[in-house]
């Protein structure tokens, strides 16, 4: 995939093109589908990690099948992204004899293909949610229900790799620094990698409309406890602040998004448009009706392409001393 570096900040940043080869177009089709017509009781609540009043305020009901099909492609294209399932400078490790936990591992596509790639190491998932497979699987990879908030299950010192991805709005500002974190710590030996993927929502090239939904967006995270719009540098200054980290390396990517960015970009806008995941605590905080909100989400979408936004994924990694 042809990529080209655009500028430098003090980590690297580089830019995701927006040709996509026949392979991928044949492997990802984001064509509309029907309608899903499952009956009610086959549908369940799929719900963050984060406050229960945050809780009760953005809970959504989805089908179980449709968030796992969702979770599969977003992992496909954040490879196709990045070209490689991860940035730490590990793999050596990985081809002989490591142990690897994936945090928050949902339907556990990351831990799967790892597991494949590397036979020779051990790989463990965790989440609150059990949408992971429970039967066939590599015989080195095993899947475990856990809150992390609750503390991962594991002694000190136990995996040689801890990986982290996409959750960003699962705890609140607090519990990355006083809890999460040191959890990832706890269980990582020393001299072993720590990695965290993170999207930030902030989007570049924005219209007006979309600056005043994701302004409102970002006052609605901080009177809630979240980390603000820089998060991946939030994210950076938590890992380094443990002092218990060496080398911690930042990179991003900054991904077109939009019919502007070809098929890539359109099943970017398909696979990452949240907004109707928060349409009620949002048109809310806005003072706004809900159907006006939907209103702002179209006309978002339509800035998308006149516009030419993107918005960017990091990676942040780093050894334990």
């Amino acid at each position: 995939m042809p990529i080209s570096n655009i500028y430098q900040y003090e980590h690297e940043i580089t830019w995701v093109h927006n040709e996509i080869d026949d392979v991928y177009s044949e492997q990802i089709d984001i064509s509309d589908k029907e309608d899903d017509h499952e009956s009610q009781d086959e549908k369940v609540s799929y719900e963050s990690l984060n406050s229960q009043d945050f809780q009760d305020a953005t809970r959504a009901t989805y089908s179980w099948n449709e968030e796992i099909d969702r979770l599969h492609l977003q992992h496909y294209h954040f490879k196709y992204i990045w070209q490689k399932n991860f940035s730490a400078p590990i793999e050596h490790r990985l081809k002989e004899n490591a142990r690897i936990l994936d945090v928050g591992c949902g339907a556990g596509t990351w831990l799967l293909e790892m597991s494949t790639d590397f036979p020779r190491s051990t790989f463990v998932g965790v989440d609150i949610a059990t949408m992971y497979p429970s039967d066939v699987m590599p015989l080195n990879c095993e899947f475990m229900q856990c809150n992390v908030l609750d503390g991962i299950q594991f002694a000190d010192n136990t995996f040689d790799f801890v990986h982290m991805r996409l959750m960003t709005f699962a705890f609140i500002d607090n519990e990355w620094f006083e809890k999460v974190i040191n959890e990832l710590i706890r269980v990582l030996k020393s001299g072993g990698m720590v990695e965290i993927m993170v999207i930030n929502k902030n989007k570049s090239n924005q219209g007006p409309v979309t600056k005043q939904l994701c302004n409102a967006l970002f006052s609605y995270m901080y009177e809630n406890g979240f980390m603000n719009d820089l998060f991946p540098d939030r994210v950076k200054d938590c890992l380094m602040s443990t002092d218990q980290l060496k080398d911690v390396i930042q990179e991003e990517k900054l991904i077109p998004i939009g019919k502007w960015a070809g098929n890539f970009g359109i099943s970017f806008e398909d696979l990452h448009n949240s907004w109707p995941s928060v349409r009620i605590p949002l048109s809310t905080h806005m003072s706004i009706s809900p159907e006006n909100f939907d209103e702002l989400v179209d006309k978002c979408v339509n800035e998308i392409d006149e516009f030419k936004t993107y918005f960017n994924t990091a990676r942040i990694y780093g050894t334990k001393n």
